[in-house]
């Protein structure tokens, strides 16, 4: 799992037969009033976390307890508010969803529990604990919005004490129904032996010429199975591609001098004359 990036989706069957699939970056898990639940009820992971991080709980979650697919559930202001993944904020147009079974729609937790076909308790408890947290602003489960990314995630114009907490604050509760699954957005190779922007093969001798940087390579944090989020191969693949650079431009010059050298070395035995060859400008 660690060699790829990985964000939950979610998925929609369009009415000519396509599908659509949505990526939870950042626009409804992590927002107040939302959270997200396994077929227990129960939250396993801190929605606010990157996405990254949150499919690979996903997975690990999996192992133990039913958790791909995963529920996001919000109260009915959640919704008019962030949006439900590809239900946008402010929309009012829920049938095209709701007949796809995408969204789920009814006025209980027991009644969301039962058509997601989750345990009710588990589904009541964890509701009940992110209201409290909610009112306290402290996740005592998964801390979720206590740090900066956290709260970048959520509202920043919330006026409760968690950027990312909401309580319920209306009856009616919505869901994806589908839930969310884990995706693969990119994978990367195993990490070389050495830091470098060489591509190695299977027996971990670098490919002469061939290089990588950015998604395509293990580097720096992202090489050790870390993604806090967007734009984390930017940096390891400047560094890397200027390394490459300047590995390219050393091997160039020393095969131009491996050149000189055989033409200096043959020009005695009438290597000029033979094979018609030009001494290169470059060489001394």
């Amino acid at each position: 799992m660690s060699n790829a990036f990985w964000a939950p989706v979610s998925i929609r069957k369009r009415a000519d037969g396509t599908t659509a699939v949505f990526p939870h970056f950042i626009m409804d898990r992590g927002k107040p009033g939302m959270i997200t639940v396994d077929q227990r009820g129960k939250r396993f992971l801190n929605e606010n976390t990157s996405y990254h991080l949150f499919g690979i709980a996903m997975q690990k979650a999996n192992e133990t307890t039913p958790s791909v697919p995963a529920y996001l559930v919000t109260d009915a202001e959640g919704l008019r508010k962030y949006g439900l993944g590809m239900v946008r904020p402010g929309s009012k147009g829920f049938a095209p969803f709701l007949a796809a079974g995408y969204l789920t729609q009814v006025d209980t937790l027991d009644q969301l529990a039962e058509q997601l076909g989750i345990d009710k308790a588990g589904l009541a408890d964890s509701v009940a604990r992110m209201n409290r947290y909610a009112q306290t602003g402290v996740d005592e489960d998964f801390q979720r919005g206590t740090t900066a990314y956290h709260n970048a995630n959520g509202d920043a114009n919330w006026s409760g004490p968690n950027k990312s907490s909401a309580s319920d604050r209306s009856r009616a509760r919505r869901s994806m129904r589908s839930g969310s699954i884990p995706a693969i957005l990119a994978r990367r190779p195993a990490s070389p032996p050495i830091p470098t922007p060489s591509v190695f093969d299977r027996e971990d001798r670098p490919i002469g010429g061939l290089y990588a940087c950015g998604n395509d390579m293990q580097s720096g944090g992202n090489g050790r199975g870390v993604y806090p989020g967007p734009g984390i191969t930017l940096g390891p693949g400047l560094a890397f591609a200027y390394l490459a650079a300047r590995h390219a431009a050393a091997r160039a010059q020393a095969k131009m001098k491996l050149d000189c050298d055989v033409l200096v070395l043959g020009s005695g035995a009438g290597v000029f004359r033979r094979r018609s060859r030009r001494r290169p400008a470059a060489c001394p």
